[in-house]
């Protein structure tokens, strides 16, 4: 009995062909795609370009190809992101008249939901992680006082 290291490789497929499903009456068989590829080779042969043709036809393409201009929701100012102010970032959260520290939790989600990095354009995405940065630890500053007048 041959094991399997002792097959050849097409003894193998004619095998897996033989016991291959039959479908719609008729058995699998394997496509035989022939390439001659002598003859493309010599078809690339004739093909004939000198380097200075070459240079040419890549300068060519540049020639052809039109600027890509940017898209209007691409050209931002700094003045049109967000702010990065702790000040201004704090006034956004609301939290100077929070008084419970659940609300806070609640808080932390409705910020992130808005101005987390995964959600935001990619070009406002460094901005975005510092926002959440500052916001997160304006909670867990505002969440100690309030954890400190409880007590």
């Amino acid at each position: 009995m041959m094991t399997t290291s002792d097959r050849d490789f097409a003894l193998l497929l004619d095998e897996l062909l033989a016991s291959a499903t039959i479908v719609d009456d008729q058995p699998l068989s394997a496509t035989k795609v022939s390439v001659d590829y002598l003859a493309v080779a010599d078809e690339l042969n004739h093909i004939s370009i000198t380097p200075d043709e070459a240079v040419a036809e890549y300068h060519s393409l540049d020639e052809q190809t039109p600027p890509i201009e940017p898209k209007l929701e691409e050209i931002v100012t700094v003045g049109d992101l967000p702010s990065i102010e702790p000040e201004e970032i704090a006034r956004e959260l609301c939290i100077a008249r929070v008084r419970v520290p659940h609300e806070l939790d609640r808080i932390r989600r409705d910020f992130a939901f808005i101005n987390h990095p995964d959600r935001v354009e990619t070009w406002a995405r460094s901005r975005a992680e510092i926002r959440m940065q500052i916001a997160n630890q304006l909670i867990d500053d505002a969440k100690k006082r309030l954890a400190g007048s409880l007590v």
